[in-house]
């Protein structure tokens, strides 16, 4: 799978059964379009296998944005479709 300079994928829409992201949200800039691009490309019944940091208090990696509890990711997620 290849990633545009835009950060989009070049990758039909519906093209895989399965997206998988491993500790890389904390490092996104735009949550809300690296997830709608995930979902862009995942076929309807499609699977999103996604794993972040959790809400530590004291964590001092300059490019990790964000943290989630579990019900704040479950509902990010969920309003990207």
């Amino acid at each position: 799978m290849a990633i545009k300079p835009d950060g989009s994928l070049a990758s039909a829409d519906g093209e895989y059964d399965l997206v998988a992201s491993f500790q890389v949200l904390e490092h996104v800039w735009d949550v809300g379009s690296y997830l709608g691009e995930a979902r862009r490309v995942l076929r309807q019944d499609g699977w999103l296998l996604l794993s972040t940091h959790g809400s530590w208090l004291y964590h001092p990696h300059p490019h990790d944005y964000r943290r989630w509890t579990a019900e704040g990711l479950r509902r990010e997620v969920e309003s990207r479709g």
